[in-house]
C-alpha cells in the first residue's frame, strides 16, 4: 500500500457524499423551465469568440482535437435563430445537433458541418466575422473532451488481468499530475528486497535491520514478499517493462527478517522497531508501509509507531489476512492507518472485501489486494532472483 493509493481512496471516501448531494443540484432541468438557481451577476473578462481564425488549417495539434463535422454558432444577444437563416443556408448548415439548455444565461447552437475539413470551418468563421458580426458573436468547432488519463507504456497495462489493482483506483488519472520523484520518500518495512530487479529502477536506499548490515537482499527466492510489495508500490512507470507501480518516489527499504529465518515468514520485532525509529529521523520519508502484523498487542511496537507519527510520518499497515473480525497490530494502533483488501468482479463491476481480509472497527480503508474475478487473478508484481513477476 502506498501513499498515492491511500490519497486516491481517501478522496473517494470523502468526496462521494458531497458528489451524491450535488447530483440533485446538477440534475438536468427540462428545456424552457425557469432557472431557480442561476447567478444573474455578470462575469467580466475577455472571451476570444474568434480564436479559431488565429489557427492555421495545417495545425494538427488543434484540428486533431476537435470534431470536424460539428460547428458552434454563437448568436449575439437578442438575435433569434430565425435571424441566422440566411447565414446558415449560405453554408448549408441545416442540421441542428444540439443547443444550450440554459438559454437565459448562454445561447449557442451546434450544427452538423457538411464539409468536415479545417479549411471549410475557417471559411465559415471568416465569413461570419467579416459579413455577419452584427448578428453572430462567434464561430468555433466542438473540442474533443476526454477523461483525464495518462496510460503508461508498461506492457502489462494493456491487460486488465495484470493491472486490475492500479486500474481500479484510477492510478492512470493520477499519473497525469505526477508519477513521483526524489523529493519525498516511501519507507517500506518488510522481509527483504531484490533491488536488482529490472522493474525496480527507482532511487533506492536500504538497510538490513535484522542482521545489522547494509544489504537488504533476500537470502533466497522464497523470501519474495518485500520485493512483491515494493513492486506494487513503485515498479518503474513508463519504462516499457513489466508493470507500473503506483508512484515512483525514492524508496527506503528496511529488511526486518534475519537471513537465518529465511522461508519462515517470520519477522524480527527488534528490527521493525529499529526501522521505525530510524525512519522517524529521516525527514524525506513521508509515508511508511508495513504489510505485516500480529494478533497480539505490543507496547514497544506502539511506542515506535508513536515516535514515527510524532515526527510527521504517515503510517500504513495491513489489517491482516486471517478473514477475522480483528485488525492486526500495528494496523490497529491509533497512529496507523489500517488497510483491508478487496476483490473486483469485472463481469458485474462489484467490489467486495476479500475473503482472507481482516476487518473491524479499527479498519479505515480498503484497497485492491485480493482477486480479479472471474479470471481468478491476484495482484501481479516483481519477484526476486529471476527478473520475473508473480501473484
Amino acid at each position: 500500500m502506498t501513499l498515492l493509493t491511500l490519497l486516491v481512496l481517501t478522496f473517494h471516501a470523502i468526496a462521494s457524499p458531497t458528489l451524491a448531494s450535488a447530483n440533485t443540484f446538477l440534475t438536468k432541468r427540462p428545456q424552457g423551465a425557469p432557472c431557480t438557481h442561476c447567478i444573474s451577476k455578470p462575469v467580466t473578462g475577455h472571451i476570444d469568440w474568434w480564436h479559431v481564425l488565429k489557427v492555421d488549417a495545417s495545425d494538427s495539434s488543434f484540428w486533431d482535437n476537435v470534431y470536424l463535422d460539428q460547428i458552434i454558432i454563437i448568436p449575439k444577444a437578442g438575435i433569434s435563430l430565425k435571424n441566422l437563416t440566411e447565414f446558415l443556408n449560405r453554408w448549408n448548415l441545416t442540421t441542428l445537433l444540439d443547443s444550450s439548455h440554459v438559454p437565459e444565461l448562454q445561447r449557442f447552437y451546434i450544427y452538423k458541418n457538411p464539409v468536415p475539413d479545417p479549411g471549410f470551418i475557417l471559411s465559415v468563421a471568416q465569413d461570419a466575422f467579416l459579413n455577419y458580426s452584427n448578428i453572430i458573436q462567434g464561430i468555433e468547432p466542438v473540442p474533443i473532451i476526454r477523461t483525464i488519463s495518462c496510460v503508461p507504456n508498461d506492457p502489462a497495462w494493456t491487460q486488465l488481468i495484470w493491472h486490475w489493482g492500479p486500474w481500479l483506483i484510477w492510478a492512470d488519472s493520477a499519473w497525469c499530475y505526477s508519477t513521483g520523484g526524489s523529493q519525498y520518500w516511501i519507507g517500506i518495512i518488510d522481509n527483504a528486497i531484490d533491488y536488482n530487479h529490472q522493474d525496480l529502477t527507482f532511487a533506492f536506499y536500504g538497510y538490513d535491520f535484522a542482521d545489522n548490515d547494509n544489504d537488504p537482499f533476500p537470502p533466497s527466492a522464497a523470501d519474495d514478499h518485500g520485493t512483491h510489495v515494493t513492486g506494487i508500490a513503485a515498479a518503474t512507470i513508463n519504462n516499457n517493462t513489466g508493470i507500473a507501480g503506483i508512484v515512483n518516489d525514492t524508496i527506503y527499504f528496511a529488511k526486518v527478517m534475519p537471513d537465518a529465518w529465511s522461508g519462515t515468514g517470520s519477522l524480527s520485532l527488534t528490527a521493525i522497531i529499529d526501522a521505525l525509529n530510524t525512519m522517524a529521523t529521516i525527514p524525506q520519508i513521508r509515508a511508511i508501509n508495513m504489510s505485516l502484523g500480529s494478533s497480539v498487542y505490543n507496547a514497544s511496537l506502539q511506542q515506535a509507531c508513536q515516535n514515527a507519527w510524532n515526527n510527521g510520518k504517515i503510517l500504513i499497515a495491513a489489517s491482516g489476512n486471517n478473514g477475522a473480525n480483528q485488525v492486526s497490530y500495528p494496523a490497529a494502533f491509533p497512529e496507523v492507518i489500517a488497510v483491508g483488501s478487496v476483490d473486483y468482479n469485472s463481469t458485474n463491476g462489484q467490489i467486495s472485501l476479500s475473503s482472507f481480509s481482516n476487518y473491524g472497527a479499527a479498519q479505515e480503508l480498503v484497497a485492491p489486494g485480493g482477486t480479479l474475478f472471474p479470471d481468478n487473478v491476484n495482484i501481479v508484481a516483481p519477484v526476486p532472483y529471476t527478473n520475473q513477476y508473480a501473484y
